[in-house]
């Protein structure tokens, strides 16, 4: 099996490293950060930036041949972890099916330029 990277314009980095990486089956992404796709910026809302980092979510899965329903597992980091129910409002959007979600980690971080909130995913595609 040979490694793909997975690029997305707007999930791009500015350091040499691509959105995602799929060997076979299993896709890693890198940080999704909650960047305005048309301005490039960050905004400054909470509820604005965790819309983006799932809208960039499915961008990123789509582009190595996936959807919400492949990903298993979502780290999601954020600058201050008890504002939950802003993440929980997208995750219902994405993740419907009470029975049928992935596992969910949220951990306190010193994030920079302005994210109160990224992630990163694993998705197994069948």
């Amino acid at each position: 099996m040979s490694r793909r990277s997975i690029n997305v314009a707007n999930a791009s980095h500015k350091n040499p490293i691509p959105s995602a990486c799929r060997i076979g089956n299993i896709v890693y992404s890198s940080a999704i950060v909650p960047r305005d796709p048309v301005t490039r910026e960050i905004p400054p809302e909470l509820s604005v930036q965790v819309e983006l980092m799932f809208a960039q979510m499915r961008e990123v899965l789509a582009a190595a041949g996936a959807t919400p329903d492949h990903v298993i597992k979502v780290e999601i980091r954020m600058l201050d972890s008890s504002q939950r129910d802003v993440i929980n409002a997208q995750w219902l959007q994405m993740f419907p099916d009470p029975q049928s979600r992935p596992a969910r980690h949220i951990a306190r971080a010193q994030l920079d330029f302005g994210q109160a909130v990224q992630c990163d995913f694993i998705a197994v595609i069948e």
